[in-house]
């Protein structure tokens, strides 16, 4: 392959050795090959979008190109305005600012396509947007043949103006198309989004904004980056339960609804569904459910022991009658999930002869 290196002057020519070209502190490897060299051909000049206020601005460029090739290295030359100042840049391919102050070398591995990148300029005063600047790319692709120089005519890589969205979705759902979307400058895309099987949309975030729930969004007229993302909540029936919780455990049925199951006690262990979710014990088995196993007195000190599940929070609680509004209920202790089967809890030194004990659960 022979290869000429536009911004370093004489052609740098590769006859069966590995070629290293140093500048801007950065070493390139270029591929050995043969050939002859061919004088370099212009390629067309590639535009960006440009800035929309004096001072400093954000310039978007995207190097796109076909799917059949893969970017070896690139270089952009912004040509930017007379007094307009090149003084950062940000993207893919770890970008830095060449030697001319006006280049920008991609020193990393270019693995997107498109490739993009932002120029940070400044702007001299009286200037007016919105202005879109024209610049030239030089690069390598791994299929190119002997090329009459980097700078290839007809020209396979497309540099335009476009803006990066980023788009993702909570769990139990998704959203579409995902990841790092490309739309070019002033143009439009659509996302569309939905919920898992016993799921829906509980908040749509574009731009930091929460906006109402909708299964498709449209960005139009696209002038700068954005973000969009959904996030997703379970169904719930009339009392709180979880559909996907009823179906798991094949409560419902083409005739009852998960409103009326979550009211049924399946198993006969005098706990409706609705209770055995906030207590997570299983519907479907008399054996697990919430309740007080044995109660003991020993030299004043009680002892309590209770079956429940283990991913819900429980409190032991006690009151010295069931009369009145006087005494009301207080927490002795709080089970935090995840909690054993079956608990023992020892309460020393009671003095009250009339207590009362309760245990309760609930999912947070």
């Amino acid at each position: 392959m022979c290869v000429r290196w536009a911004w370093v002057g004489d052609p740098v020519l590769s006859r069966g050795y590995p070629v290293a070209v140093l500048f801007s502190g950065v070493l390139w490897l270029l591929p050995p090959g043969s050939g002859t060299a061919q004088s370099p051909t212009a390629a067309g000049s590639h535009q960006c979008s440009g800035y929309s206020s004096p001072g400093t601005a954000t310039v978007h460029c995207t190097f796109s190109y076909d799917a059949g090739w893969q970017l070896e290295s690139l270089l952009w030359e912004t040509a930017l305005p007379a007094e307009w100042n090149l003084e950062a840049v940000f993207g893919d391919g770890d970008p830095e600012i060449g030697t001319n102050s006006e280049q920008v070398v991609f020193t990393g591995t270019l693995t997107n396509n498109p490739v993009m990148v932002e120029l940070l300029v400044s702007v001299p005063p009286g200037e007016e947007g919105p202005r879109s600047l024209t610049g030239r790319a030089e690069y390598q692709l791994d299929s190119m043949v002997n090329p009459t120089s980097i700078w290839a005519n007809p020209d396979p890589l497309f540099v335009d103006s476009h803006h990066r969205i980023h788009a993702s979705a909570g769990p139990h759902g998704w959203i579409s198309p995902s990841g790092v979307v490309s739309v070019i400058h002033a143009g439009a895309t659509n996302f569309d989004m939905g919920g898992d099987t016993y799921y829906h949309i509980s908040d749509l975030i574009v731009d930091a904004v929460t906006l109402p729930a909708t299964n498709r969004y449209a960005f139009t007229n696209v002038t700068g980056g954005h973000t969009i993302r959904v996030d997703f909540a379970e169904n719930l029936a009339c009392l709180g339960t979880p559909e996907w919780w009823l179906a798991w455990y094949r409560l419902t049925n083409e005739t009852v609804g998960f409103c009326a199951a979550e009211t049924n006690d399946t198993d006969g262990d005098g706990m409706p569904a609705w209770k055995e979710w906030g207590s997570d014990t299983v519907p479907t088995n008399p054996g697990s459910v919430l309740t007080l196993l044995d109660v003991s007195v020993t030299n004043g000190d009680v002892r309590l022991t209770w079956r429940g599940g283990t991913n819900a929070w429980q409190v032991l609680e006690i009151r010295p009658d069931l009369t009145g509004t006087t005494g009301l209920w207080s927490a002795i202790l709080t089970n935090v999930p995840p909690t054993p089967v079956e608990t023992n809890y020892l309460h020393r030194s009671v003095t009250n002869r009339s207590l009362f004990y309760r245990v309760r659960a609930w999912r947070p």
